[in-house]
C-alpha cells in the first residue's frame, strides 16, 4: 500500500503565513497615511468653500460674517469649521480636521483680496 503525501506540509503553510504577514505590515500603514491625507484635504477644501460662501455674502452685504446658515455653508463630516471673527474689512474662520492631527486658518482681507489658509499638524500636502 502506497502512503499519500499531504498537499502543503505544515513548513510551507507557515512560509505563506509569514509571506501575508509581511504584506499587510507593509500595506496597513499605507492606507492609513493615505486617509488622514484625505481627511486634511477635507479640512482645507472646506475652508476653501467657506472662503467662496463669505466673497459671495460680502458682495451681497459689503461685510463678513460668522453666521454658517446665512453662508450657506455645510461642512463636511471629517471636519469642524468655525468661523472666528469678520467683519466689513476681513474674516478668520479655523478648521479641524476629526481624523487627523491638521489645523488649519484661513484669512482674507478686503484690501488684498486674497485668502491665505495656512495648515500645521503632521500631515504632508
Amino acid at each position: 500500500m502506497r502512503h499519500r503525501r499531504p498537499a502543503f506540509a505544515i513548513v510551507d503553510l507557515l512560509i505563506i503565513v509569514v509571506i501575508l504577514a509581511i504584506l499587510a505590515a507593509i500595506a496597513i500603514p499605507q492606507f492609513a497615511r493615505q486617509k488622514e491625507k484625505r481627511a486634511a484635504k477635507a479640512v482645507r477644501d472646506d475652508l476653501t468653500a467657506l472662503g467662496r460662501a463669505e466673497a459671495s455674502y460680502f458682495d451681497q452685504h459689503k461685510q463678513y460674517t460668522t453666521d454658517k446658515r446665512a453662508l450657506g455653508f455645510a461642512e463636511s463630516p471629517g471636519a469642524v469649521v468655525r468661523i472666528d471673527s469678520a467683519s466689513a474689512r476681513q474674516w478668520t474662520a479655523t478648521a479641524i480636521g476629526r481624523a487627523t492631527a491638521d489645523t488649519c486658518v484661513a484669512t482674507i482681507d478686503t484690501t488684498t483680496a486674497a485668502m491665505r489658509v495656512s495648515c500645521r499638524g503632521a500631515t504632508p500636502r
